[in-house]
């Protein structure tokens, strides 16, 4: 007998099953048919996803993995990955890349619009649900002297923020510092 979820607003295994698939083949349908055929790195994204979801205190079926058309990584070999939350109530998606200098599955770059030419770069080093609130809802008492018409603005982005290769050129935020 399947239990009644209707009146706990709790959502079953099938359910979540069903909405997890749904969230992978809207966000790369080829690369969900094809998980079978490179189990590992289906795996890797799926190990990935799950770290995710942990530090930001959601579903795992709420976070897909898709190839990052942007970065490559090991001298242009393998594709880089984007992970996507989808907030379950707003259906909000937010974007983030693995942060490479910290160990798998311990830190990601939020990626958000750069203000100067307006492509996904990171903007955040998120390795707990508090950094990502800093950086949405920043402390007024600790960041009013902050100019955001002003370089100073970035001293606290990532050091991927300048360079990544996502930046349009003649981006004066793809120059490395």
């Amino acid at each position: 007998m399947m239990p009644d979820t209707a009146n706990t607003g709790v959502a079953g295994l099938a359910e979540r099953a069903a909405t997890a698939a749904r969230r992978h083949r809207d966000h790369d349908a080829a690369a969900f048919a094809a998980r079978h055929r490179d189990w590992p790195e289906w795996a890797r994204r799926a190990a990935a996803a799950r770290a995710l979801a942990i530090t930001l205190g959601v579903g795992a079926e709420d976070v897909t993995v898709t190839e990052d058309p942007d970065r490559r990584y090991a001298d242009g070999r393998y594709p880089g990955m984007v992970l996507t939350v989808t907030e379950p109530v707003t259906e909000r998606a937010w974007r983030f890349i693995p942060d490479l200098t910290l160990a798998p599955g311990t830190g990601w770059l939020l990626l958000g619009q750069c203000p100067g030419c307006g492509e996904a770069v990171p903007m955040a080093a998120i390795t707990a649900l508090a950094d990502l609130g800093e950086y949405l809802a920043p402390d007024p008492e600790v960041d009013t002297e902050i100019d955001t018409t002003s370089d100073i603005a970035f001293d606290n982005v990532p050091g991927d923020h300048f360079g990544d290769p996502a930046h349009r050129p003649g981006c004066a935020h793809a120059a490395l510092t």
